[in-house]
């Protein structure tokens, strides 16, 4: 059986099975996130890139962000980000 290697990042793994492919998605969306996050806070809120995250991020952060206060920094992000991190860890620990 043939093994991909697959970089992103810091982040090496293989991509075996169908959990491999979830852990993998799951880190792709967090980068991405931390990158909407980051065109947040350094003003870019105006570029097709940020347009085009906010429209997908947006549908997914709303619930989020009603229970959240408003601050300069999108704390829903942030919470989103750590919610994907902990279910990778726990499915790398198999715990899910």
């Amino acid at each position: 059986s043939r093994k991909e290697f697959v970089t992103v990042g810091i982040i090496d793994y293989f991509i075996t099975d169908p959990v491999g492919i979830i852990i993998a998605t799951l880190n792709v969306v967090s980068l991405l996130m931390l990158v909407y996050v980051l065109l947040q806070l350094v003003g870019e809120t105006r570029g097709r890139v940020y347009s085009a995250m906010d429209r997908v991020f947006s549908f997914v952060l709303s619930p989020l962000r009603k229970l959240m206060p408003e601050m300069k920094i999108d704390l829903a992000a942030i919470v989103f980000i750590a919610i994907l991190r902990l279910l990778v860890f726990f499915i790398k620990r198999g715990s899910l």
